[in-house]
């Protein structure tokens, strides 16, 4: 693997119309069947092997099973992550002080 390369990769739920953040890191998946268009450069889990109409039993979890079955294998990274489009991890430790759980994009995303 090239040393530039990132080793891990977030998977970030969608199920709706949201702002979307994107990164080398963060990847973004649109879960269930929906009627609106999936924004360029989103996943989305209705294609291949997939359970996307079991979104409303099982949500986000029928991204997960479609990445499994249809993305990692031809992924190259050492540790794949989930989270949801709402709720980011802070990576930076050196500087959280007395709130160690605080809005990571503040004012970036709509309310």
């Amino acid at each position: 693997m090239p040393e530039n390369k990132s080793k891990i990769k977030f998977f970030v739920a969608y199920n709706k119309p949201s702002a979307i953040f994107q990164s080398e890191i963060f990847q973004p998946i649109f879960n269930g069947k929906v009627d609106y268009e999936t924004p360029t450069g989103m996943l989305r889990d209705n294609s291949g092997d997939n359970i996307s109409e079991k979104n409303p039993h099982y949500g986000e979890l029928t991204g997960h099973y479609w990445l499994w079955k249809n993305y990692l294998p031809q992924l190259d990274v050492e540790y794949v992550g989930f989270c949801q489009y709402r709720r980011f991890l802070e990576f930076n430790l050196t500087n959280i002080g007395a709130r160690t759980f605080q809005p990571l994009f503040a004012g970036v995303f709509p309310q």
